[in-house]
């Protein structure tokens, strides 16, 4: 059972807010290892981050079928969710005011 690198924190991803930065390959594998801890030690503290996170359960369900290791496809399901919310965000931003009073408060 292989311990998450003492210099990394989830923090790094939870509040990263670059895509690219996520994109990372050293990030992503010690972000795997975290998550593999968690499953052999504290499996409620993934299901609390599964939920804060709002990672689809039924979409999970199924890429947990795959061959690839539970800690891989759930750390890869995080930033996969982690992303869409940045391009979300980004996108609603670059969207111009509506000059419609109705919709102003």
């Amino acid at each position: 059972m292989a311990k998450p690198d003492n210099s990394f924190h989830p923090e790094q991803v939870f509040k990263c807010n670059n895509p690219v930065q996520l994109r990372d390959e050293a990030l992503f594998n010690a972000f795997v290892q975290y998550i593999q801890h968690l499953i052999n030690t504290d499996f409620e503290q993934l299901v609390q981050l599964l939920y804060r996170i709002d990672v689809d359960e039924s979409k999970l369900k199924q890429m947990l079928q795959t061959p690839e290791s539970s800690a891989t496809v759930i750390a890869q399901s995080i930033i996969n969710r982690i992303i869409q919310t940045l391009e979300t965000k980004a996108a609603l931003k670059q969207q111009p005011p509506s000059d419609n009073d109705a919709e102003r408060w």
